[in-house]
């Protein structure tokens, strides 16, 4: 099981940095077509803005991984012992509730927009794949929150 958590996490870590390079060089090229060559494409604008969605999803995932997200944790920190581990389990299981609900949303909207059969405007891309995507990374941050459960309960279990 383990194995599988670090495949997720190298997953997201990796794919975050290969959609960052890819959106630079994208918007190198439109910068350079638009400057030096005086003729601006149309595709690069709506590709790098899909990369960007990607880079923030995979960044979100790799955060949950690392319990670095955002949180309001005043009581956590003036709480000791088996409480303070209590909070932190309580904290994940909600983490782990929400992250859910958001795989379920994605795929919802993903299945949606697939029906609707939309395209990328300036080029002939489903849109389907950009929330298939999103939905990816959402389990990413499933599995992740999974296991920070996972590992404050045996932590609340074994306290004593």
């Amino acid at each position: 099981m383990k194995k599988f958590f670090t495949l997720c996490q190298k997953i997201a870590e990796y794919s975050g940095m290969t959609f960052l390079f890819v959106m630079t060089m994208i918007i190198f090229l439109q910068v350079f077509c638009r400057y030096v060559l005086n003729q601006a494409l149309a595709w690069p604008e709506e590709m790098s803005r899909f990369f960007f969605i990607w880079l923030a999803y995979s960044g979100f995932a790799v955060v949950t991984k690392e319990e670095n997200h955002l949180r309001i944790d005043l009581l956590i920190y003036f709480t000791k012992g088996k409480s303070r581990e209590f909070l932190l389990t309580l904290c994940e299981f909600i983490n782990l509730c929400f992250f859910a609900i958001l795989v379920y949303l994605t795929w919802d909207m993903t299945s949606r927009v697939h029906d609707l059969d939309q395209r990328a405007f300036a080029f002939p891309y489903p849109i389907y794949i950009t929330w298939a995507i999103m939905c990816f990374y959402c389990v990413i941050c499933t599995v992740a929150a999974l296991e920070s459960f996972c590992n404050h309960f045996k932590k609340l279990i074994t306290k004593g």
